[in-house]
């Protein structure tokens, strides 16, 4: 990284686009932008990359989902040639085991991914100090500033639960 220090926060350099947050919008978006020639940095908060959607969401709970329906014979298909052979029992920790595996690809998947496109990559919490500059706090270090005219927020979102509907009730499934 280059730039200069002013009272304790690190200038940085200016972007085409700047990405706030590394789920699969976040991603997809930086790495397409980057495709087409464009200057890209992307900012995550977390220790690692993906979202919601490979780390706690979407890909942990459709692996462990897609594994139970394999091991129950629902998914099950011959296939010509291939014999398989199961464990006689199947613990959770097996289940959780390959929940780890399948999410460790995804993260390397996109970090490769990021790496490919020549992202430039910034870990820490991101907040805007005016319409065109984000001031990127790290967990430890130095804070930055880095500059745009575009940017693509990517940072998740939270469902409206409005308080008529009683979502903790014992009877809501």
């Amino acid at each position: 990284m280059c730039g200069k220090i002013r009272s304790g926060v690190m200038v940085n350099k200016t972007y085409d686009l700047l990405v706030l947050g590394s789920g699969p919008a976040g991603e997809k978006g930086a790495a397409q932008a980057a495709y087409f020639g464009k200057n890209v940095a992307l900012i995550e908060k977390e220790d690692v990359l993906g979202g919601a959607a490979a780390n706690t969401g979407t890909l942990p709970s459709k692996t462990l989902r897609e594994s139970a329906l394999y091991l129950s014979g629902f998914r099950q298909r011959d296939l010509f040639g291939l014999s398989f052979q199961f464990k006689e029992k199947v613990s959770a920790s097996d289940f959780m085991y390959r929940e780890r595996l399948v999410v460790q690809s995804e993260r390397s998947r996109i970090s490769d991914n990021v790496k490919a496109h020549n992202i430039d990559l910034y870990r820490g919490f991101a907040e805007f100090s005016d319409d065109h500059t984000v001031l990127v706090t790290p967990k430890n270090g130095t804070p930055v500033t880095l500059n745009s005219d575009v940017f693509l927020i990517a940072t998740g979102s939270h469902p409206f639960q409005p308080p008529i509907f009683p979502f903790y009730d014992s009877r809501v499934y």
